[in-house]
């Protein structure tokens, strides 16, 4: 069965901040159809922030979901968005108190199933008549089901808007689950409470049907809420399962007209009657009366075309009002998407596909670090056995792809690796904490083999930890590494920058020591990079309430702070540096674990931020490792597919 949709979200007459979000995907029709309506709430943007969570998250869990049945599945996705939120609220002061109410449908094969939290409604559509599908977790509702209180004088209570269960305000929440077959002509009506609190259910069903267009339909609801006050944001998703009977609403002056044109018809007829009984007895007075009955009908005929013809301007007068109200919707949307891009100066990057590993090599694993050079990529392997795929991306076609071996020069042996690092035509790799490097000869990737030696021995002590990273710099490979001391004067740890020259053949001896007096807060883990055009060390000092980036350049004698910046990143944690070695103006790049970009130029002002996003699918992606080369952006994704994008 055909099924058509439209949804649209309003902020209101009164609120500020459209709190409301709405969502679907219609694309795994095997999987069932999904739509959803939430409701934020919890203050300084915390209901927005929970409400577009839940009505995307949701999706998400439910089509991953290894549950057997529909329900269970939208069940299972319910509660994994309720921990993620209520998790999230406790790491943010901010955000202590948010939740969302949620109400979703999933159509597959003749069913609807529903399920909600809160009291944002589900009803269906169907002969004419309309029915709530789902119950409110309200205080009113309790009270209505307890007998206490009636659903008329419900309606103008003063606790009607007090809920008593919602997603993400406590770690535990149980939805309300159900299900119903569907016919032909059902249409179905997802809403947040500011359109069922301002219209009762037969004004909802009956503007719902007397427009054929959904989007039509949806808008008139959207506008009569706000016409009778829109005191709150309103949300509308319609649904339509096949074709929809419309019940075409008459205009309440039209409806006049055709009172009046009744009352004259009676009246005429009365008058008709009246001259013949006085005049019946003669021709003469007859065809006068037959006269005069002739204009009379001439005249009520020329009134219904007159009145017809205002009833049709009428009609056609609201159609454009509707569509004027439309175009200002979406003008006044537009405004406020503009100025919160302007405010936030988030955009959105798509990423298009490039192609998918595993269609070029075979048995390949799940892939974990991918390294580009002029459009060759090297793809790195984490297990009991490590591995290393070649692909050359020039001819994607017929691409050059194999697995990669590293072969020791003196003796011709095959040596593993724990680690490998690659930078232009230098190529390190660890294994038992033994370092080796490519042959002078350079890298022959397309043979399928490198050939290495070995530099030396690394202490024990030179194993990766989260305060320690290993770096290439003017082609030197570096151990860095954050070391903390207790300084009483300070009553805090005094934090240091040790580089460690691996590189060299002779013992290992510290190069460089810088001083970190400005840093006073914890340091869980770090992330660094180098740009060696403008000889400039980037780190990235991550914990979970407090990230700084720090700028630091390269001299003569070491290195020396030139710029460093807090990273606000309340609802989302810095994962990774890239530095872009490409003309534009921004330098340095973080990668944060939500999927989004903060791009920063040589002053570390922010520049803009980006969301990565499918192209084709304008949905997120579970990112594995990501990496910048000549002004692009390259993405793994955990079923090993690459995406870029130019930045």
């Amino acid at each position: 069965m055909k099924i058509n949709f439209y949804g649209s979200s309003s902020v209101g007459r009164v609120r500020k901040i459209n709190e409301d979000s709405f969502s679907f995907d219609s694309k795994l029709q095997d999987k069932g159809s999904i739509f959803l309506v939430c409701d934020g709430m919890g203050g300084h943007k915390a209901g927005e922030v929970a409400s577009q969570y839940a009505s995307k998250k949701t999706i998400d869990y439910f089509y991953s979901s290894n549950q057997k049945d529909i329900l269970s599945k939208l069940n299972e996705a319910i509660k994994k968005v309720n921990i993620d939120i209520y998790n999230f609220s406790q790491k943010d002061r901010s955000k202590r108190g948010m939740g969302t109410t949620l109400v979703a449908v999933v159509l597959f094969e003749g069913i609807l199933y529903f399920a909600n939290v809160g009291d944002s409604r589900v009803y269906i559509i169907r002969n004419n008549s309309i029915k709530r599908l789902t119950k409110d977790h309200s205080w009113l509702e309790e009270r209505i089901i307890e007998g206490l209180i009636s659903p008329e004088e419900a309606r103008n209570n003063p606790n009607k808007n007090i809920i008593t269960k919602c997603v993400g305000y406590d770690p535990n929440v149980e939805p309300n689950l159900g299900s119903i077959p569907l016919k032909e002509g059902d249409r179905i009506i997802l809403c947040s409470d500011g359109l069922w609190d301002e219209l009762d259910d037969l004004t909802i069903k009956d503007i719902a049907l007397s427009q054929k267009e959904l989007k039509k339909a949806v808008d008139l609801l959207i506008f009569s809420a706000e016409k009778k006050g829109g005191k709150d944001n309103i949300t509308v998703v319609a649904i339509d399962y096949g074709r929809v009977k419309i019940n075409k609403i008459r205009n309440n002056k039209a409806d006049t007209a055709l009172s009046v044109i009744s009352i004259l018809a009676v009246f005429f007829l009365i008058s008709a009657v009246t001259l013949c009984f006085f005049y019946l007895n003669t021709v003469k007075e007859n065809q006068r009366l037959n006269l005069i009955v002739e204009e009379s009908s001439k005249e009520f005929s020329n009134s219904i075309k007159d009145l017809q013809e205002k009833n049709k301007a009428l009609e056609e007068e609201l159609d454009n009002l509707l569509e004027e109200n439309s175009k200002l919707k979406l003008e006044v949307e537009n405004i406020k998407e503009n100025e919160i891009i302007s405010e936030s100066l988030n955009e959105i990057l798509t990423l298009d596909k490039n192609f998918n590993i595993n269609e070029h090599i075979e048995n390949t694993g799940i892939i974990k670090k991918i390294f580009i050079d002029n459009n060759r990529f090297l793809f790195l392997t984490f297990s009991s056995v490590n591995r290393l795929f070649f692909l050359d991306n020039n001819n994607i076609e017929s691409p050059l792809a194999s697995e990669i071996k590293l072969y020791l020069t003196e003796t011709n042996e095959g040596i593993g690796f724990d680690n490998i690092f690659f930078n232009n035509n230098d190529f390190f790799s660890i294994h038992d904490n033994v370092l080796y490097k490519n042959d002078p000869n350079g890298i022959m990737l397309d043979e399928g083999s490198i050939n290495i030696h070995k530099v030396k021995e690394l202490q024990q002590s030179f194993q990766e930890n989260n305060l320690a990273k290993i770096i290439i710099i003017q082609d030197i490979l570096y151990y860095l590494t954050i070391d903390m001391n207790y300084d009483n004067s300070l009553d805090t740890d005094a934090k240091t920058i040790n580089l460690y020259n691996i590189s060299e053949n002779d013992n290992i001896n510290q190069h460089y020591s810088i001083n970190l007096n400005n840093i006073t807060h914890d340091i869980e883990s770090i992330d660094c990079g180098f740009d060696s055009e403008n000889q400039i060390l980037y780190l990235l000092l991550k914990n979970e309430n407090i990230n700084s980036l720090l700028a630091f350049k390269k001299i003569d004698s070491g290195f020396e702070l030139t710029n460093s910046i807090n990273i606000n990143s309340s609802d989302t944690y810095p994962e990774k540096i890239l530095v872009n070695k490409s003309q534009n103006s921004a330098k340095v790049i973080i990668y944060f674990n939500n999927g989004s970009l903060n791009y920063y130029d040589e002053d570390l002002e922010l520049i803009k931020e980006h969301l990565l996003l499918k192209s084709i699918e304008n949905t997120s992606l579970k990112i594995i490792d990501i990496f910048i080369n000549n002004g692009s952006i390259f993405v793994l994704d955990d079923s090993n597919n690459v995406y870029s994008a130019s930045i």
